[in-house]
């Protein structure tokens, strides 16, 4: 079981450095081309102190979504927050929490009358999660979100 899920990291590892690269040339994503295909990125170089620097997790005309912050989350926080703004039409908006099974932990729909969204993250188990930004039924970008225990 140890050498499946240490696959399953390297992998996404590996992926989430191949498409950082895609996104270092200035490719990103367009609302035609989002709704095919899912992008996994990890935040390597993002301070984890800091909270004005927070990463764009997806952005074309319609909206802007930041990664999730803190990331990691210890107990000492209670939440994990995503910032987000609306600029055109979308439908349907969410972030979609799974652990690395799979399975759906939570989902949480955004909203125009907010512009950010607090997961309650007390009682996560401490472990890997990964979540995704859905627009209209179609997925748009995944990222890894760690919970931890505080020490």
């Amino acid at each position: 079981m140890r050498k499946i899920v240490l696959l399953t990291i390297l992998t996404t590892q590996l992926t989430g450095a191949i498409i950082a690269g895609v996104y270092a040339r200035g490719v990103t994503p367009t609302p035609q081309a989002a709704s095919e295909r899912t992008v996994s990125v990890e935040d390597h170089d993002r301070p984890q102190d800091d909270p004005s620097s927070s990463e764009e997790l997806f952005s074309n005309d319609f909206i802007r979504v930041f990664s999730i912050y803190p990331n990691p989350v210890t107990s000492v926080y209670s939440y994990a927050s995503v910032k987000y703004e609306f600029h055109g039409e979308v439908r349907e908006a969410k972030i979609v929490l799974c652990n690395m099974l799979g399975n759906v932990v939570g989902e949480y729909r955004l909203t125009r009358d907010s512009k950010q969204l607090n997961i309650a993250t007390r009682g996560f188990t401490p472990g890997v999660y990964f979540y995704t930004l859905v627009l209209d039924s179609h997925k748009v970008a995944t990222r890894k979100f760690i919970v931890r225990e505080s020490s």
